[in-house]
């Protein structure tokens, strides 16, 4: 006896240290909110196209950037006399664009030549020949103001912001499942809590009414009945088990947990700060920080900005070139040694029509027809937004009262056991209404759980509409708008 005991505690201590550990079980809302921010995958790949959107700018700010390009070569041919000629020449430009559309840039070139056969003695051979000009080109209808690059910034920084929203709009709707699968697993829990309390109050009477039959004080029937309504509730205790796994594996799953972690709820007291609140300033904070709203803001901007470059595409190009520099050739020839210098410069117009302007009409009739859609889904989402905040708040004060009501009524409910059971014992009732009046007691418990636990669920849901849930999930998050709360 002494070796079994040995080998069962040797046994114990084994399952115990090859079992999994957690170091929690028991999470609060925000806790929960919390692991889901934290180790979501698909809220990892929504920051990492944050940060791709936020690349946009430098591709645009770009344009204005510096470009350079250069030549050179050495070139041995036959001239139109038919003598040999060798010929070196070398090239650089550089040229930026500037924010009102212009380009400004310099060029160099030099060129080295030496024939065999020289056509007048007056021009040097070898000769050396330099040329550095600084050209302006200013454009009048077609890209004045530089749509491309300052309608492009705007775009740029509304990708950031439709990125950071969309973000926040998964980052809500896995709020909103967390909130759907806490809560459920919350009434699970509580149901088996109510059916744990139920049984143990079957098992004592069954224990009393048997001790009364075996004196002759009961019949039979009345140990069947409380039999009956053990059984009834084992069987339901067991049916919410088997829920309350499914519950916890798919929570477990959207906070990145193992599936077989042990997972219990907890739910704060009602906070009634919101009682305060008016429908009106409700509805304000949802639509400052409802991300759906605020894509649907960025879209119509975005729509903006591609409508403003359509339109500078349907203008003529109308561009005017100023150009300025200097000339040098120097060299020896047959009378002496020859060195010219002078300066070069000149101004012109550019002038440049599409005549089929369908490719651009389109894009622009698109890109307004494209504006006037996500008006109406603003619209849209703004009014759905409305009668879902408007029939949230009437629904939390019903769920109030009706939670005052039930707790009422579970005061009521107590007493009448209680006084039925003193009844009982005397014998003035019988084992049918007490059976009766405890599963009046039990129901109503339930009851008293199921409202709170509403109440609860509907609290979260509106502080998720106003941005309010993410308050007390640290570290801070990023809101609909990219800001650190």
């Amino acid at each position: 006896m002494k070796n079994s005991r040995v080998y069962f505690t040797l046994y114990t201590l084994g399952f115990v240290t090859l079992s999994p550990t957690y170091a929690q079980d028991t999470y609060t809302l925000h806790q929960a909110l919390q692991r889901v921010v934290d180790t979501h995958p698909l809220l990892h790949s929504a920051e990492l196209q944050i940060e791709r959107s936020k690349l946009e700018s430098n591709r645009v700010e770009s344009q204005l950037g510096f470009q350079t390009n250069g030549q050179a070569g050495y070139n041995h041919d036959v001239s139109l006399f038919g003598a040999p000629s060798d010929r070196i020449e070398g090239a650089a430009n550089l040229e930026r664009g500037l924010a009102n559309g212009g380009r400004i840039g310099a060029s160099a070139n030099y060129i080295y030549e030496n024939n065999d056969f020289s056509f007048s003695p007056l021009l040097p051979n070898p000769s050396h020949t330099v040329k550095f000009d600084v050209n302006y080109r200013l454009p009048i209808l077609k890209g004045a103001g530089n749509p491309n690059y300052n309608q492009g910034l705007i775009a740029a920084r509304l990708g950031v912001n439709t990125a950071t929203t969309s973000r926040a709009s998964l980052r809500d709707q896995l709020a909103r499942q967390a909130l759907d699968l806490y809560f459920a697993l919350s009434g699970t829990l509580a149901r088996l809590e109510n059916t744990h309390q139920a049984i143990d109050r079957a098992k004592r009477l069954k224990v009393y009414i048997q001790r009364n039959v075996e004196l002759g004080l009961l019949e039979e029937k009345d140990i069947l009945q409380v039999e009956a309504q053990l059984r009834a509730q084992t069987a339901d205790q067991q049916a919410f088990t088997v829920i309350k796994t499914q519950q916890r594996i798919a929570l477990n799953r959207l906070m990145g947990l193992p599936s077989d972690a042990p997972v219990n709820t907890h739910l704060d007291e009602d906070d009634k700060r919101d009682e305060a609140l008016s429908d009106n300033a409700v509805m304000l904070e949802v639509e400052k920080n409802n991300p759906d709203l605020l894509r649907l803001d960025a879209r119509i901007n975005l729509a903006e900005t591609v409508i403003a470059r359509n339109r500078d595409a349907k203008n003529d190009q109308f561009d005017v070139v100023v150009t300025g520099g200097v000339r040098s050739k120097n060299g020896d020839s047959t009378l002496g040694t020859v060195n010219e210098q002078d300066w070069a410069g000149g101004v012109r117009v550019e002038y440049r029509r599409a005549i089929d302007k369908r490719g651009v009409d389109a894009e622009l009739a698109q890109a307004i027809l494209d504006r006037s859609i996500a008006i109406q889904d603003l619209q849209a989402t703004k009014s759905d937004l409305h009668y879902t905040v408007s029939s949230l708040l009437a629904e939390l004060r019903a769920a109030r009262s009706a939670l005052d009501a039930v707790r009422l009524r579970l005061n009521s409910e107590k007493q009448k056991l209680e006084e039925a059971e003193k009844r009982y014992r005397t014998g003035r009732a019988d084992t049918t209404q007490l059976i009766q009046f405890e599963s009046d007691l039990y129901f109503t418990q339930f009851a008293v759980e199921q409202q709170r636990i509403e109440l609860a669920r509907r609290s979260a849901i509106l502080e998720l509409l106003r941005g309010k849930i993410w308050d007390a999930v640290i570290p801070a998050v990023s809101d609909s708008r990219g800001n650190k709360q």
